[in-house]
């Protein structure tokens, strides 16, 4: 095979510029997978390329530092709107005022008093007149729509008003300094959770692979990087969870024993499981998403007091103070917060997954889903389980694993497959 000196670069990276070599799969300064011009799993390396590939014979695209947190070019969305609606604007404020107004506007409208809505420029008097006339059911609903985005209105301005006045030149001062301290709150909290990462991961459980573990993962962990264009290497630890699960940080891979006794130790399988894992890393998606969460961590610190203290106490009484007091932080929390950086992650899976496509691992990442299907998005019937869930439904990923890999033994179309009766949530 070339050596580095005979490496021709002819492409450069469609996202920032930089050049790759012919045979890179991952851009090696913003961690963008590249797009082959080719179907997904067609051109990839033989077993014996494979396995006679050496790091120094090709260029050294490295992951991305903790520092430089690349993966936030994946997460842009979930960024620009927690930031604005935690930082700039103010989502609890919205919330609460949405729902007061709502309230008020279907009552005033029901009853034929919408007297606030004269206050509103240019069609104040308007809507007042129609909602005399109208009342009953109808006012009531145009009253609860008005008073509604009156109120949201109010709650997401209230900060900007009440800091800078209503002069346009201090709101935006304001503003930006917001935003500037939303970054410095991001940046201090995902370096703490990078600099503290492996001791909060033994404090969940998390340990060093035994001799035999790493005797078995340590070989597949080395050829899905090698297959990768990966030389950076995170560390590998297994907990003991009693789902099968695994896991990206910033600098670990985690897997969980339940995971390979699941996959009964099948070294294929693994490097499915393995090679999604390390895209996840190599994009820097663990680091994007501890910064977003702290672009967030004043409203979650917030949630997590407030439906820690009812636990602490365990007085029905409590309960209902927290909930009188704090439904506003909660709501937005549950509804607002949560979903939007959990479509991210989501859209984040389906890159890994491609990524372990394209490191020739599809059928072996197809055989896991198929085995641990219902374990990863259980049935998906609720709010938490589809709108919060981080994991696309398994069937969609094997629909985008199957164009190249058909799923092993499907589940579907067999009415001899026993039904699934696992629901725990993992991560695969």
């Amino acid at each position: 095979m070339d050596g580095p000196e005979n490496v021709v670069i002819t492409r450069t990276c469609v996202s920032c510029g930089s050049p790759l070599a012919d045979n890179a799969r991952f851009c090696g300064f913003c961690r963008t997978p590249v797009a082959d011009s080719v179907e997904p799993g067609t051109g990839l390396p033989t077993p014996l390329e494979r396995s006679e590939w050496m790091p120094d014979a090709l260029l050294r695209p490295r992951p991305a530092p903790t520092w430089r947190l690349a993966g936030l070019a994946h997460h842009q969305r979930a960024l620009v709107a927690i930031t604005l609606l935690v930082w700039v604007f103010n989502v609890p404020f919205a919330v609460f005022y949405g729902v007061v107004g709502l309230v008020a506007g279907a009552l005033g409208g029901a009853f034929g008093e919408l007297f606030f809505l004269d206050q509103l420029p240019v069609i104040g008097g308007h809507l007042d007149f129609v909602g005399f006339h109208i009342g009953g059911v109808a006012g009531g609903l145009v009253g609860a729509v008005l008073g509604f985005a009156v109120g949201t209105l109010t709650g997401l301005l209230a900060p900007l008003l009440l800091m800078g006045g209503l002069d346009p030149i201090n709101m935006l001062v304001v503003a930006v300094a917001q935003i500037i301290a939303a970054v410095v709150v991001g940046y201090l909290y995902t370096a703490y959770a990078v600099g503290f990462e492996r001791k909060r991961l033994e404090a969940t459980g998390a340990r060093r692979p035994s001799r035999r573990e790493a005797a078995l993962l340590n070989p597949i962990l080395v050829s899905c990087m090698r297959e990768l264009r990966l030389v950076d290497q995170p560390e590998l630890l297994v907990d003991g969870r009693p789902v099968p699960a695994s896991f990206a940080y910033t600098r670990h891979i985690v897997i969980s024993a339940t995971l390979l006794e699941e996959s009964s130790y099948d070294p294929e399988t693994l490097a499915g499981v393995l090679s999604h894992q390390l895209v996840h890393w190599n994009n820097g998606d663990a680091t994007a998403i501890q910064f977003i969460h702290g672009i967030a961590f004043p409203v979650y610190l917030s949630y997590s007091i407030l439906t820690a203290f009812p636990r602490i106490v365990g007085h029905s009484f409590v309960k209902v103070l927290v909930w009188l007091f704090g439904w506003p932080i909660m709501a937005s929390v549950r509804f607002i917060l949560v979903p939007l950086q959990a479509s991210g992650v989501r859209s984040a899976e389906y890159r890994a997954d491609r990524g372990a496509l394209l490191a020739g691992h599809g059928a072996g990442l197809s055989t896991a889903l198929v085995r641990l299907c219902g374990t990863v998005d259980g049935n998906r019937n609720g709010w938490d389980e589809a709108v919060c869930a981080t994991h696309p439904a398994d069937e969609l990923r094997l629909e985008g694993l199957e164009k190249v890999h058909p799923a092993p033994d499907s589940h579907l179309g067999d009415s001899t497959a026993p039904p699934t009766t696992r629901t725990s949530p993992a991560t695969a």
